[in-house]
């Protein structure tokens, strides 16, 4: 819920950017659309976003996607950052967003995507591409994986020093 007040400033910041009359009853229906959807906080980083950016009056969608940016947008933006993480950049993690260092952690962890064979590349995208949308469309929690125990991390270390597959 957006405070009323903080609304009221931000449109009349936009009205005179804009160089358009602040009609109330305008105001009333944008904040009737926005309010539900994004905190105080989001409105006015949304609202600063869009006095910066927009070349028109804004619609209300333009402050929706002004703080939740296009998931498929972001999705390649975050597929591009993995393949630094696949070619041993591991510090790229840091700049990864929460969804796609889980997206990574899904995958088999940055050490695994490193073995990844350039012929397998495509099939590595498209598996990030589909991931990273379930998790953005919170479905996260449908597709955890098991819980890793110290015995199962026992295990896996144990075969992959048998089968010399350590970095």
């Amino acid at each position: 819920m957006i405070d009323p007040t903080v609304f009221s400033h931000e449109w009349d910041l936009l009205c005179a950017r804009f160089n358009r009359k602040p009609l109330k009853e305008l105001m009333a229906r944008y904040y009737d659309i926005l309010s539900p959807q994004m905190s105080t906080g989001e409105f006015r980083a949304a609202a600063v976003c869009v006095l910066n950016s927009a070349e028109f009056f804004p619609r209300p969608l333009d402050f929706s996607l002004a703080i939740r940016p296009d998931p498929a947008i972001s999705a390649l933006d975050q597929w591009e950052l993995c393949e630094r993480v696949m070619q041993g950049e591991h510090g790229i993690l840091e700049r990864m967003t929460e969804e796609g260092r889980r997206v990574v952690a899904l995958l088999g962890g940055p050490v695994r995507l490193g073995m990844t064979s350039l012929d397998s590349v495509p099939f590595v995208r498209k598996e990030f591409l589909a991931r990273y949308r379930e998790v953005t469309s919170e479905q996260f929690e449908a597709i955890s994986g098991p819980e890793v125990t110290p015995e199962s991390r026992r295990i896996v270390g144990e075969v992959m020093h048998a089968n010399n597959l350590y970095p």
